[in-house]
């Protein structure tokens, strides 16, 4: 499957397009044919990812985050997570313009009057040392450039395809034709952040992730990992 622009709705929806708790929503729900379930359950047909901008973070007795999706719409993160490595995993993050990344999100109304997503298992969350504006960017140029897919690829700060092309030594995954590129798209292309960001096998595996087929599962964080074919970079750098 091509890679997926982040920037689709059907599968990246704003706060105000999600399913509410306990709503059956066609958009992302289909009646279950597993003869196991009662009759008249649904299940989800589909992946989809909220993606939001760190604005307010808040450790204080609660995890709590204050975000903003790409249409400005502001929205709560509570965190309700009973095991203590996820918070380990994911309060250092806790920064203002982070991007905080939500799996299969809820809306969900809060006694307080504010309106949010509750989050009650880790691999539902993840957080990304970006704004979210700078990984639609990292998932444009993986997809112009063919960083993530078996094709030739193109140089980051020229677009062409040279024969001989140098590998980005960080993260393993970005093409340049000559220094001088290599320069200009550390200075101006933005790689600076990205590549940081795509050391995270999180990144990596949205971007390849197959929206359409819920049948493949998918979390984030190092539960989900186990499941998944890590490259020998990517091992080494959980180790660290």
């Amino acid at each position: 499957m091509p890679l997926q622009p982040i920037t689709n709705r059907a599968y990246f929806p704003s706060f105000a397009d999600l399913p509410g708790e306990h709503q059956y929503d066609a958009r992302y729900y289909i009646d279950s044919t597993d003869p196991s379930l009662p009759p008249g359950s649904a299940t989800y047909k589909k992946h989809w990812i909220l993606l939001g901008d760190i604005i307010e973070a808040n450790t204080f007795l609660r995890p709590r985050l204050v975000a903003r999706d790409r249409r400005g719409h502001m929205f709560v993160v509570a965190l309700y997570l009973d095991e203590p490595e996820d918070m380990t995993r994911l309060v250092p993050h806790f920064k203002v313009g982070n991007t905080v990344a939500l799996m299969h999100p809820l809306a969900h109304s809060f006694l307080d009057g504010s309106h949010g997503v509750r989050i009650e298992d880790g691999d539902e969350i993840t957080i990304f040392p970006c704004k979210v504006d700078e990984l639609i960017k990292l998932n444009t140029d993986s997809i112009k450039h063919n960083w993530l897919v078996e094709e030739p690829k193109t140089c980051h700060s020229c677009g062409e395809a040279k024969q001989t092309m140098e590998r980005c030594g960080g993260c393993k995954l970005a093409y340049y034709c000559s220094k001088d590129c290599q320069v200009k798209g550390w200075k101006d292309k933005g790689h600076k952040t990205q590549c940081k960001v795509l050391k995270d096998p999180d990144v990596k595996y949205l971007f390849q992730l197959d929206f359409r087929n819920y049948g493949k599962g998918f979390g984030f964080g190092p539960k989900s990992w186990k499941g998944r074919t890590l490259s020998p970079e990517e091992l080494q750098e959980l180790e660290r």
